[in-house]
């Protein structure tokens, strides 16, 4: 018969704390103790809570030897058990009778209370204290507690209870304000690799780091769990451990493959993931693990992403340089969204009846996602952009132009005429026929429409009666006019000037990186070089009669209405002075700009415009529709009208029947940028405005409000969408 000193003990209790400082990760338990016993402050009851195998029947077992240790405490350094004592060697021997181990889990019942009672009246045999360990103390019955509760309230001098339980919330509250509470936690993997370490030395095996790391992270937090799994891979591997034997040894799905993962993921490879599952499932491997493995490799990427170090990750020092190399090919946004797919496809793994398709659902789900783009960086740049622009950068630097550009310079708005009043420093311009500045509700006759090209290539189209205003704004630099495109027939130069755009208009688009302009021109008005014109045609013959207008394009009836405000032209006016001579046929007409298709007039400018067009209208009209405009909200935009919301029904026809003197008033403080308005009788609850957070009105605002955004869509073709 082999002695029982050769017997085999598993290292979980072979490597058992029997101090204070062998307990591993939790000193703020050992010190509290320690401190109890050698000031004279032990309590009659404890409390000991936390997850399994951290230590809590090893931390009752040790405070039991220690208070029943007949050394005295000058002689105990730290209030430890010299285990040479006869009753700490009886008690590590398992022969001493004044330490009672009770397992809750078998003996629940009140009769089993009712004994313990009775026992409980007899003092220890030869100690100071008689100790009772109570494990998986919240298996107990309620009847059983409420049966100890008067006996744990006043118990005798010399007995002390000590409970140990992984649910402490199952212990009724009566019985926890009679105990002192201490919480054991998990053993994080640094402390569990240096214990399994200690234990490789003292038995001669040999283990490199990743095979410890990965014994480590199988025992979650517990350290007997990692003892455990420790002698399974000496019995499987031997006395030397590699975390390549253990990985095949102990079925844990290889780090590697959780990369390859990501890089299928990364590159949008459907079949190289499907092809992946099936091996996964070809080799054995769980797939709940698999899936938990995705999910913790997914949250390192994350963390090497955001924090920029590999503190945080558990793991060999090559294992965190290879995360933070891998997590730069992800934005944070992506990574995001692959977590929330991992742990939706671990919850949904539990109750699914094909698992497998599980897992591959969630996979492909993973490698459809779309890139995420920083909105905030997006504009950024854009406003460098348009920063840069405005200050004559040229297009190919203006994405790497500095923030520190001067900004736009600001637009001055054209005086307010009576009407029929020209206004003589106004020169007569070409451009586009604009909708007019009428109210809702107005039907004006169709007028027939000619669309042409004009020399720098922008089109134009021609009502008949003339062009739009000149603008307040600088001449257009070269850089920012584009060239007319080879397949459109350029119109002949008329010889009258023609000024950019005002900022704002939507056709107003820089031109590619690439345009040199034309050599030769000639500087305008503001000293920049004018946009490029074809060489004008040979001069032809004097005539009495003027020259016959070019054939117009096929009419489009009712594309634009007739203008609300028109000047008379120079025509009219010559034929009214009686001398029959007139210069150039053209109108000026003073209308609300071209709408954009999509987002129309900007509402930031017509609320800032609002307050001087209630003056003006007060000072030209009189205090009852200026009172009405007063109380008005600018709302919204709905088909290129700005909707005005009035308090009534009456307030809203007023402004209606004075829609001319609104429309004129409003062309004098906002000039060609007057929009056309709509008045509607809304209460003030009824208003609707869009969610400040929201990324599609944040989008559209900013088409509204910066040139640079509403030239790049118009550039590219693009439409904002959310997703």
């Amino acid at each position: 018969m082999a002695d029982a000193a050769d017997r085999y003990l598993v290292t979980a209790r072979k490597y058992r704390p029997q101090t204070f400082a062998d307990l591993v990760a939790q000193e703020h338990v050992a010190q509290t103790l320690a401190n109890a016993i050698a000031g004279g402050r032990l309590a009659h009851a404890y409390l000991f809570s936390g997850p399994r195998g951290v230590g809590k029947t090893t931390a009752a077992r040790i405070l039991a030897k220690a208070v029943n240790c007949e050394t005295p405490l000058d002689a105990r350094p730290g209030a430890e058990p010299c285990r040479t004592c006869a009753s700490c060697v009886a008690f590590e021997e398992g022969r001493s009778l004044n330490v009672i181990e009770v397992d809750a889990a078998s003996n629940n019942g009140v009769d089993y209370v009712r004994e313990l009672r009775e026992t409980v009246r007899i003092p220890p045999q030869g100690a100071a204290k008689k100790i009772y360990v109570l494990d998986e103390a919240h298996m107990f019955s309620t009847g059983a507690w409420n049966a100890l509760l008067k006996t744990l309230e006043e118990p005798p001098p010399y007995v002390l209870f000590i409970f140990a339980t992984t649910e402490p919330h199952k212990v009724l509250p009566t019985i926890l304000s009679r105990t002192q509470r201490f919480d054991f936690r998990r053993i994080a993997v640094p402390e569990i690799v240096a214990r399994l370490r200690e234990i490789g030395a003292a038995e001669g095996i040999e283990a490199d780091d990743d095979a410890l790391v990965l014994l480590a992270r199988k025992g979650d937090g517990a350290l007997r769990d990692a003892l455990s799994l420790y002698d399974q891979a000496v019995a499987l591997c031997g006395r030397s451990l590699t975390g390549d034997a253990l990985r095949e040894a102990l079925g844990v799905v290889p780090a590697d493959l959780f990369f390859d993962v990501t890089d299928r993921v990364a590159a949008a490879d459907r079949p190289g993931l499907l092809a992946l599952v099936d091996g996964l499932v070809a080799r054995g491997y769980s797939l709940p693990e698999f899936v938990d493995g995705v999910a913790d490799h997914l949250r390192n990427l994350y963390v090497a992403r955001t924090t920029g170090e590999a503190t945080l990750i558990e793991g060999t020092d090559a294992a965190r340089e290879r995360y933070l190399n891998a997590a730069d090919a992800f934005a944070e946004p992506d990574l995001l969204h692959l977590l929330l797919l991992a742990d939706g496809a671990a919850e949904r793994l539990r109750e699914s009846r094909q698992p497998r398709l599980t897992v591959e659902l969630a996979l492909l789900q993973m490698a459809s996602l779309q890139r995420a783009a920083d909105l905030d960086a997006l504009v950024a740049q854009l406003e460098r952009v348009e920063r840069a622009l405005a200050s004559g950068v040229p297009a190919s630097r203006a994405a790497e132009a500095p923030a520190a550009y001067a900004p736009t310079p600001t637009r001055s708005a054209p005086p307010l005429l009576p009407p029929g009043e020209v206004s003589p420093a106004q020169p007569v311009t070409e451009g586009v026929s604009r909708p007019p500045a009428t109210l809702a509700g107005e039907v004006t006759p169709p007028q027939p429409v000619t669309e042409g090209v004009r020399a720098d290539g922008r089109r134009t189209m021609d009502d008949g009666r003339g062009t739009a205003p000149p603008s307040s704004r600088p001449p257009t630099p070269p850089s920012a006019v584009p060239s007319a495109p080879a397949t459109q027939e350029a119109r002949p130069p008329t010889g009258r000037t023609e000024p950019a755009p005002p900022p704002g208009r939507f056709d107003d688009v820089p031109p590619p990186a690439d345009d040199p302009g034309e050599p030769g021109q000639a500087p305008d008005e503001g000293g920049m070089p004018a946009p490029p014109r074809p060489a004008a045609p040979p001069p032809a013959a004097p005539s009495a009669t003027p020259p016959a207008a070019a054939p117009a394009s096929p009419a489009l009836p009712g594309l634009f209405p007739t203008p609300a405000l028109k000047r008379p032209t120079n025509r009219e006016v010559g034929a009214a002075s009686g001398d029959g001579q007139g210069g150039p046929a053209a109108d000026v007409v003073v209308a609300a700009p071209v709408a954009d298709p999509h987002f129309g007039p900007s509402l930031g400018r017509v609320r800032e415009a609002w307050p001087a067009l209630v003056d003006a209208v007060r000072a030209a009209e009189g205090v009852r529709l200026g009172a009405v405009l007063t109380g008005a909200r600018v709302e919204r935009v709905v088909r290129g009208a700005v909707e005005v919301a009035v308090a009534d029904e009456f307030a809203a026809r007023t402004a209606r029947d004075g829609a001319e003197a609104i429309a004129r008033a409003l062309a004098g403080v906002m000039g060609a940028d007057a929009p056309t308005l709509a008045f509607v009788a809304r209460a003030p609850d009824a208003a609707e405005t869009p969610a400040a957070a929201d990324p599609f009105e944040r989008l559209k605002h900013l088409r509204q409000e910066h040139p640079t955004v509403r030239a790049l869509f118009e550039r590219f073709g693009a439409e904002p969408v959310y997703d």
